[in-house]
């Protein structure tokens, strides 16, 4: 607060990335590096703390099985990657929450955060004289390690291929999808670039051009999850329940008519310059 500095959190399934925006004056982010690192480095925690994270965890919990749209991602992870770490919520369970201990938590933290697992990013109006100076504050202050070993992921086929869940609502929430590329396979690239072409958070996309002029989808977008061992690849909609099968079918089509036909030279140039 001191320093103007702010500071947000977001998890993934095997992914943790702490993000500070500052002021780009000296004094402002010196104070908000010098804040930082020690937080990040020397990890303290007492039981009213994890008691309170605990609870705001279960809420988040509770929260998600109320989101149609949550609900059918956790269950489209779940049969995809069944038997793996993945199939779990981010979130985790109930009975997993409650059963962390202060010490499972700090073993964790020195087993996984320490210079060898850690990626710094810094995008600002800085020389590389102040980036170094940066980047070497954390490395400092972390200890070393071993790096944490590849996760090896390899899901099997799923057994159903349809799955409906009850929810009690006007709209029905449709999602369709398959295990994609892990993180650094080649041709992830050209993957995102079709992504963004079938359902991107673009209005140019195919999905939105041709569901939302027809009034019978409130939302379609393709999305693109890329883990380290794995990845998943979905599509997702949102529609009045008694459209429900003419938007499935309508994604199929539009779909199938990408891969067989592949996009336009027009699709190519709004994706790029997306």
């Amino acid at each position: 607060d001191a320093s103007g500095a702010e500071l947000s959190v977001n998890v993934t399934p095997d992914l943790a990335v702490l993000t500070m925006h500052s002021q780009s004056d000296p004094m402002d982010l010196n104070a908000a590096v010098s804040a930082l690192v020690p937080i990040v480095s020397d990890l303290n925690i007492s039981q009213t703390i994890l008691n309170r994270e605990q609870q705001e965890q279960i809420q988040a919990l509770e929260i998600s099985h109320s989101q149609p749209d949550q609900l059918a991602e956790q269950t489209l992870m779940k049969i995809l990657f069944a038997g793996t770490p993945y199939e779990y919520p981010v979130l985790g369970t109930a009975e997993s929450i409650n059963g962390i201990t202060i010490q499972n938590i700090m073993d964790f933290y020195h087993q996984y955060y320490q210079d060898q697992n850690g990626v710094l990013v810094i995008v600002g109006n800085i020389d590389l004289a102040t980036a170094k100076a940066i980047a070497g504050s954390f490395s400092q202050a972390f200890t070393s390690g071993q790096a944490a070993p590849f996760l090896n992921i390899q899901p099997k086929a799923p057994a159903v291929n349809k799955v409906h869940v009850y929810f009690p609502s006007e709209q029905t929430t449709i999602l369709i999808g398959q295990i994609a590329m892990a993180q650094k396979d080649p041709m992830n690239l050209a993957l995102l670039t079709g992504n963004t072409i079938l359902g991107g958070p673009t209005l140019k996309s195919l999905l939105f051009t041709s569901a939302r002029p027809q009034g019978v989808s409130y939302l379609g977008k393709a999305s693109l999850g890329v883990y380290q061992g794995s990845g998943v690849f979905s599509i997702m909609a949102q529609t009045r329940s008694s459209q429900a099968s003419i938007v499935q079918d309508q994604i199929e089509t539009i779909f199938q008519n990408l891969v067989t036909q592949g996009p336009t030279e027009q699709d190519l140039s709004n994706a790029r310059s997306f």
